[in-house]
């Protein structure tokens, strides 16, 4: 992830986030469209609290979240006709290698331990997110126990969604 102010951000950055985190999406599914009509299959998206929520300096990645979010739940409706159910967990901060990629300041382990302090204070749960507990929501959506649940949008943040925005995301 790319934490940068607007007028900071290149077209490169703007370019990487969308590519990855909405345009992939897009052609990978459109050409599995046909085999999830075929097999009655279903599409679990991961996306972010960051689709709805607004939060500062990561502005094109929360754009490309919303469209997730928007993606998700139109192919919902195109693709119902079909049996094939689409869904997306979007998750709140979780305990994983996402923000300390190359040239990162979460590379450190002292900041990235701070950033994970900081973090628990945000989520009304009073911890943030592991890897199981996405694994486990996506689990479920993609289970015949949700045979009835489509263009469904499940955060799963420890109810950070419910609080005010975040100021700021990175640390200075």
């Amino acid at each position: 992830m790319h934490y940068a102010k607007t007028t900071d951000t290149t077209g490169g950055h703007y370019d990487s986030l969308m590519d990855t985190n909405a345009k992939c999406h897009f052609f990978l599914t459109k050409d599995a469209i046909p085999h999830l009509k075929e097999s009655k299959g279903n599409i679990v998206n991961t996306s972010s609290i960051c689709g709805p929520k607004p939060m500062a300096e990561v502005t094109v990645y929360c754009m490309s979240k919303a469209a997730m979010d928007m993606f998700t739940q139109c192919l919902s409706l195109e693709l119902a006709p079909y049996g094939v159910r689409v869904n997306a967990v979007n998750p709140g901060t979780v305990v994983s290698k996402l923000v300390r990629h190359d040239h990162s300041p979460y590379q450190d382990d002292r900041i990235y331990q701070k950033f994970l302090e900081i973090q628990k204070s945000k989520h009304p749960i009073g911890r943030v997110g592991l890897p199981m507990d996405i694994a486990q929501a996506v689990a479920f959506l993609a289970s015949d126990d949700a045979s009835f649940i489509t263009g469904q949008i499940l955060f799963v943040d420890g109810g950070r969604h419910c609080v005010s925005s975040a100021v700021a995301t990175s640390v200075k």
